[in-house]
């Protein structure tokens, strides 16, 4: 969540720790145990706060060190985790660092000259793709004080730290201790493929950056005998994905599936379950002791890079509208995407949190909030993922709460079953189930003595079978959203699920 967005205590139109605080049992109330918390550091907020200039602070605007530590004790005291984003592969240029290292005038200029990845010219790293091609037209920019030009993978300016520098990871050490002493419980840490850079290959997900990851957690462990939630994002195909948890205790334990999460829009548009099925297939197996994190939508742009590139005209056609593109995806709240269909929504949430991993909710969806297009941009430059940053609304929150019908319910309904079979949510693996229709999506796990089927019925028409037609003789009914269970017949309306318990 943005802190911004969340909930305003003090009505000056920003949301803070404390408006947090005051809405911790809403969390707590929805089955969430654990709060990732998007930049709160200083800065220009030129990019949602990942442009950092100072590590070790909070914006003003948010609250205070005393705040956070607060919200720390009452948020444990609820058995709520919390975590930080943690941006690791650059600063914002008004960060003390890049003020030094760019100024061969400056005072610190000797100490920080090399935080940074300089060049007499922009012909270094040519292989390296410009992420933000529709803003930027190179990863170099030139600096008029210094002479020389830095790099940057993102914008202009978020200039990017040089790792092969020592005295950037004792920074970090300074920065992950300040934190972990406050009592965070883990750190997502940001864009970590473009960590390490060479010359003639595309500088994303090499050897160096695997061992910065190993260095920054090794740190962690020596740091605190708490087992820390290491989460990366990594939008990378699955074989250099897996890669990331290392051995299973040495790097992450946790990582963003972005192979699963683009097919159940599809499917669901399409009415075929082949995409969602596909995604299964390539998600590859994990250490035992990680996991995947699985989500549906979050902060930034539905980011499209591991669908097949034949699919792209498909899925731009079924969702894609021009002011809401965003580089190779779209910027788009859930809710707009399936056109605030309900029933779409919840079948969405009900297959999302039916899979393997922990899910992530993103602010805002289970209150079907919808893209905001009236404040762009939030500074100078037009990021159309601003449009997915919306504010919550508290009043539409309050009638969710009380409408059993709700999203906010499903969604609680959804975690609770989850949460009462957490083992076989977690160490199970899920088995696609054969159906002779491309609308009708099937799949089960099992644990021990514990047999579990799903069952969704993606397409827009009604569907009507009897149970033993998918291998079940006796069952129970776990949860259901549209359908009409008779005996051993399964009556299903359009964008329907239903898990149950094989006896």
């Amino acid at each position: 969540m943005y802190l911004d967005l969340f909930c305003d205590s003090n009505s000056d139109g920003i949301g803070d720790i404390q408006g947090l605080i005051n809405r911790l049992i809403y969390i707590k109330k929805l089955g969430i145990n654990c709060i990732w918390i998007l930049p709160l550091y200083n800065s220009p907020m030129m990019d949602g706060g990942y442009d950092v200039s100072d590590f070790l602070s909070i914006r003003g605007n948010l609250g205070t060190i005393s705040d956070f530590q607060r919200l720390i004790k009452k948020a444990h005291k609820m058995d709520i985790y919390i975590i930080l984003d943690m941006v690791i592969n650059h600063t914002s240029d008004k960060h003390y660092w890049f003020e030094a290292s760019s100024d061969p005038n400056h005072k610190d200029f000797e100490k920080y000259k090399d935080y940074y990845i300089w060049s007499d010219d922009d012909k270094k790293y040519t292989d390296t793709k410009v992420l933000f091609r529709d803003y930027e037209k190179s990863n170099w920019e030139y600096s008029t004080k210094r002479g020389e030009y830095y790099f940057h993978r993102f914008y202009k300016f978020q200039p990017d730290l040089n790792w092969q520098n020592k005295e950037v990871f004792k920074e970090y050490e300074k920065i992950l201790s300040f934190w972990i002493d406050l009592g965070v419980d883990g750190f997502r840490f940001d864009a970590v493929p473009y960590l390490y850079k060479e010359e003639g290959i595309d500088s994303e997900n090499l050897p160096g950056t695997h061992k910065i990851l190993k260095n920054i957690k090794s740190f962690i462990k020596s740091k605190t005998k708490k087992d820390l939630l290491f989460l990366v994002e990594a939008n990378s195909q699955m074989d250099d994905l897996i890669k990331y948890f290392g051995d299973g205790f040495n790097e992450a334990n946790m990582a963003f599936n972005f192979t699963v999460m683009p097919r159940i829009f599809l499917s669901i548009a399409t009415g075929n379950k082949i995409y969602i099925e596909n995604g299964i297939k390539r998600t590859l197996p994990i250490p035992y002791n990680n996991s995947w994190a699985i989500f549906l939508r979050n902060h930034d742009e539905l980011n499209l890079d591991m669908l097949n590139p034949n699919d792209l005209p498909l899925f731009f056609g079924l969702f894609g509208k021009e002011n809401v593109k965003f580089n190779n995806g779209l910027a788009e709240r859930l809710a707009s995407l399936f056109k605030d269909n309900k029933h779409k929504i919840i079948l969405a949430y009900g297959i999302l949190l039916s899979l393997n991993g922990v899910p992530i909710i993103y602010m805002g969806d289970e209150l079907d909030t919808v893209s905001d297009l009236k404040d762009i941009p939030r500074n100078v430059i037009y990021d159309k993922r601003t449009i997915v940053r919306s504010k919550i609304n508290w009043d539409i929150a309050e009638k969710y709460i009380w409408d059993r019908q709700s999203t906010y319910n499903h969604i609680r309904d959804m975690l609770l079953i989850r949460k009462k079979y957490e083992k076989e949510f977690s160490f199970s693996d899920i088995s696609l189930v054969r159906s002779d229709s491309e609308g009708l999506l099937v799949y089960e796990r099992f644990y021990g003595r514990h047999h579990f089927m799903y069952i969704f019925n993606i397409s827009e028409y009604e569907k009507s079978f009897h149970i033993k037609t998918l291998g079940v003789n006796k069952f129970r009914t776990l949860l259901l959203s549209r359908v009409h269970v008779d005996y051993s017949m399964i009556n299903m309306l359009t964008y329907s699920f239903v898990w149950i318990k094989v006896l």
